[in-house]
């Protein structure tokens, strides 16, 4: 009678379950009633069958008779005691597929496998912003308009060392990590020759103001003589990239020419070794050059002009790049150069991943 009953409750279970009218957490209720209900059932016939004492007293009492568990006959033939756990394993069998996978009597959690090893997923941080960037190298400082060292006109009064060292955008980013030791060294005592054949104020307003007084990254040191010298801080980077490709290890012109803006020490007397020692003295001394000229100082330009060139002037900032490699205002070399840097400018060549 119990056989038949649990056999027409699984067909009926498994019935509902196939048409998924029953959810798992109800079905897993039903399961716990069913096994209960054999358990129970087992211990009423248990008792039936036990003898019982009239009186308490008796001599002779005759010993509980040993109970064999009521058999289970499955479709294969096997016989298994009929208990409460074998029960409900019985109806898990039958009712859900895969049940050792699925089981009712616990709560698996959901798990994601990586590189062969398993975990559940709050044991893997969420992906943030900080994490994919951890071992990413620094990137390149970032300014808005209003920050940026743009060109100062002819005349303008111009800011002081200390004041640009303030103004720089700090930052890690170091494309050229073996300028370490040339960006963080100062120098001092040199003594630099007058320009000859210029306005004089580019020997007592322009040259004395040039010191080295600086140390940090490559780009910080740039972007100070940018503010310094009052010019675009990305004319002055690109120039640096056609000079030196901002290697301070540079030596040019056999053996001249040094450093990141290549600094010719044979008509730039008092320079060498300062401007082979230290980034920032290179930078300064080529920049002080470069506004001596943008401030229309170099008055000789117009002695040497090259035919069909216009007259050197005040405030042409891509004339006076040219001049610094060619020594003459718009000549062919001077022109090629300036359009070379000019790609560099536009491009940005010093942001691009193989810089």
């Amino acid at each position: 009678m119990l056989r038949a009953n649990l056999t027409g409750l699984l067909s009926k279970i498994k019935s509902c379950r196939n048409h998924n009218f029953i959810s798992l957490p109800i079905l897993s209720l039903i399961i716990l009633v069913a096994g209960l209900f054999v358990l129970s059932k087992q211990e009423k016939e248990g008792a039936n069958l036990k003898p019982k004492s009239a009186n308490l007293n008796s001599v002779s009492i005759e010993p509980s008779r040993k109970i064999e568990s009521k058999k289970f006959t499955d479709s294969s033939g096997s016989a298994e005691p009929v208990t409460a756990p074998s029960i409900i394993a019985s109806i898990s069998a039958l009712v859900i597929p895969n049940s050792e996978n699925n089981s009712l009597l616990k709560e698996e959690p959901s798990k994601s496998t990586v590189k062969g090893v398993e975990k559940s997923p709050e044991s893997q941080p969420a992906p943030t912003a900080e994490n994919k960037l951890e071992n990413s190298p620094p990137a390149p400082p970032s300014k808005s308009g209003s920050e940026r060292f743009v060109t100062l006109a002819p005349g303008s009064s111009l800011p002081g060392e200390e004041e640009c060292a303030g103004k720089v955008t700090r930052s890690n980013w170091e494309p050229r990590p073996e300028n370490k030791a040339p960006n963080y060294t100062l120098v001092s005592g040199f003594t630099l020759q007058p320009w000859t054949g210029v306005d004089e104020r580019a020997n007592t307003q322009i040259k004395p103001r040039v010191t080295g007084n600086f140390t940090g990254t490559t780009d910080e040191i740039l972007q100070w003589g940018a503010c310094k010298w009052g010019f675009d801080e990305d004319t002055v980077r690109a120039v640096a990239v056609i000079e030196s490709w901002w290697r301070q290890s540079t030596v040019g012109d056999n053996g001249e020419s040094f450093g990141l803006m290549q600094v010719r020490n044979v008509n730039q007397n008092g320079t060498y070794p300062y401007s082979q020692n230290s980034t920032a003295f290179n930078v300064d001394y080529a920049l002080a050059s470069r506004r001596a000229c943008y401030e229309g100082y170099l008055s000789w330009l117009n002695d040497v002009l090259p035919a069909g060139a216009s007259r050197y002037l005040a405030g042409d900032e891509w004339g006076c790049i040219g001049v610094w490699f060619s020594g003459r205002w718009y000549d062919q070399a001077a022109i090629e150069y300036i359009n070379r840097t000019k790609g560099y400018f536009n491009n940005k060549e010093w942001l691009k991943p193989n810089f």
